[in-house]
């Protein structure tokens, strides 16, 4: 993007479910990670940990389009990570990849990413 033919300039539009456009899921730009739900795995392989950096999280989905920023969620009273957290990318097409895949292995551990959706778009 953007794309050029024959000296013109080309404007290009994602192609998407019919279901993504009605709930304006098209143009997320961040992920949730966490423990799958939606696949099994092994007991206690799942989610992120304490042995999960910031940086292994850069590297790992790095290839996949740049990051702009990892969150991992921690408790307020206790400090541990909630085994969950948020990653931005420069571009949607990243997250989409992503998405695609379904499961990832990060230092032997187990996540599913899935778009993350701001609250008003969940609740329209």
């Amino acid at each position: 993007r953007p794309h050029t033919m024959g000296g013109r300039e080309m404007v290009t539009k994602r192609a998407a479910l019919e279901e993504d456009k009605q709930n304006d899921n098209m143009s997320c730009k961040k992920i949730f990670i966490g423990s799958p739900n939606n696949f099994t795995f092994k007991p206690g392989t799942g989610g992120l940990d304490d042995t999960i950096s910031d940086d292994d999280l850069k590297d790992y989905f790095g290839q996949f389009g740049v990051i702009t920023q990892v969150m991992q969620l921690f408790h307020k009273d206790t400090g541990r990570k909630k085994g969950v957290g948020f990653i931005y990318f420069e571009d949607e097409d990243s997250v989409d990849k992503i998405v695609l895949i379904g499961a990832h292995i990060v230092k032997e551990r187990v996540l599913e990413a899935q778009k993350a959706l701001s609250e008003s778009r969940l609740t329209g």
